[in-house]
């Protein structure tokens, strides 16, 4: 007892809030554009896959992603901030993407944008030159 608790929960303000949120989650269908939009975010990792340096496979379900490569992430994660863009690293070489509900596939074109850029491009089966590459 007493190890782990919290001051408001289980409270008549945070059930009614809890109440509140998940009436507004139904009336706005917004499980139907987290299901949407993360359609469209998955399928645009699986084109920076086939068409950009160092992107190995993407894995995820509906907004939570995660992008393997072939280098470290930071680096990307640390340019991408520069250019107002937020991607995370987890385990070193993931490039980890849980944006919110309220994302739109505009939101992610920007991020891809900004991805494929500091990817850089494969060509002719190489991939030409990236200053993340490994040494």
């Amino acid at each position: 007892m007493g190890q782990h608790g919290t001051t408001f929960g289980g409270g008549p303000l945070a059930c009614r809030v809890a109440l509140e949120f998940l009436a507004i989650l139904e009336e706005e269908k917004l499980l139907e554009d987290v299901s949407r939009v993360g359609a469209y975010l998955q399928q645009q990792l699986k084109d920076v896959i086939e068409k950009n340096a160092g992107a190995q496979e993407v894995r995820g379900r509906g907004l939570i992603q995660g992008l393997q490569l072939d280098r470290p992430a930071r680096p990307i994660v640390e340019e991408a901030l520069k250019e107002g863009v937020l991607f995370n690293s987890t385990q070193d070489t993931v490039l980890r993407f849980l944006p919110p509900f309220l994302i739109e596939e505009k939101h992610v074109d920007k991020g891809m944008k900004v991805l494929k850029k500091l990817l850089g491009k494969k060509e002719g089966g190489k991939e030409s030159w990236n200053p993340f590459a490994k040494a």
